[in-house]
Order: C-alpha cells, then structure tokens, then sequence
C-alpha cells in the first residue's frame, strides 16, 4: 500500500520531468503561432520544432507515469545514482567513471567550438569516433565506422531532407564538405 510519504518522493523525483513537460508545452503552444505556408512539397519552419517538442511531451508523460504510478515502493532510482551504485565501492572504478564523464564533456565541447573550422562532416565524424572510444565500447575499427556511417547519415538527412544548412568548414576543410556534397548530390 502506498504511503503518504512514499508518494511524494515518488513526485519528488518526477517533478523535473513536470517542469520540462510545462516548458514543452508553452513552446508548442507558441510554435503553433508561427505563420507560414510552406512551399507545396516542403515542410515548413514550424515542423521540426513541433515535432522535436511533440516528442519531448511523450517521453515526459511516459517519465511522469513510471516514477508516480509504477515505480517500487523502495524509491525510485535515477540514471546516475544507478549508473554510480552499479560502480559500486570501488573507488578505482567510479574515477574510471568520472574520467569518461569528463571526456564526454571535453568532445561535446570541443565539437562546439570546432565544427565551424573542421565542418560539420569531419567533426561530426571525429565526435562520433571519439565518444565512442572514450566510452570504451567496441574497438577503434568500429568507432571509425560508426563515426564514418553516422556523420554521413546525419549529413544526407539534415541537408537532403531537412535542409538544414551545416557548416561547411575553412580552408581544406571546405573542400572536402564541398567535394562530399558532390558525391552525395547535394546542392
């Protein structure tokens, strides 16, 4: 049975979720009241905003209803205090954890500042490779092949079909982007 107490830990720990779920909302709310008309055949500037927002909404609702109505009575575990207990004591293994935690944030930030010079297919690629090998998951030869499929997906679908317009890169960097577009047909 449920207790007084366990229920609110339970909203407790939903309540950032509640928080991002309202923001979501107001955002959509105010995407609705972009007024445009695409082109026949195009989306319009509204799409992907209200797309990305409508799926921030599900998976809100979906963390709202596991913590508060499914969660165990002992409290409701979030992803680092799990990823930490499943460190366990070992204070070896958690600097382990931290250190790659750092490198993460390192490569996310570093792919921020450089993704105009090197461009967006060459730092994407570089991002992917090495978060995957900072991870710690699968050998060098896979990293560079996710790294090198992944960056050419996201190139065909931010350019061919979300027309997005990426960084292109300087110098050298350029005319790889632009020679890669070529290949792919893209303008």
């Amino acid at each position: 049975m449920k207790t007084g107490v366990d229920a609110g830990r339970r909203w407790v720990s939903a309540l950032p979720y509640v928080a991002v779920l309202a923001a979501a909302a107001v955002f959509l709310y105010l995407t609705g009241r972009i007024d445009y008309v695409a082109p026949r055949g195009r989306i319009g500037p509204d799409f992907w905003p209200r797309a990305i927002l409508g799926l921030l909404v599900i998976v809100c609702v979906y963390e709202v209803a596991k913590r508060v109505l499914f969660a165990r009575a002992e409290g409701v575990v979030g992803v680092t205090q799990a990823l930490l207990q499943e460190a366990g004591e070992d204070g070896k293994r958690k600097r382990g954890h931290v250190l790659r935690l750092l490198g993460g944030v390192g490569a996310t930030l570093a792919y921020v500042f450089l993704v105009s010079v090197f461009g967006f297919f060459l730092s994407t690629f570089a991002f992917i490779t090495g978060f995957i090998v900072i991870g710690g998951h699968g050998r060098l030869r896979q990293a560079v092949a996710a790294g090198a499929v992944g960056s050419l997906v996201f190139v065909v679908v931010f350019m061919k079909f979300v027309y997005v317009s990426v960084p292109l890169g300087m110098g050298p960097f350029r005319a790889v982007s632009v020679a890669l577009m070529a290949v792919l047909g893209i303008r």
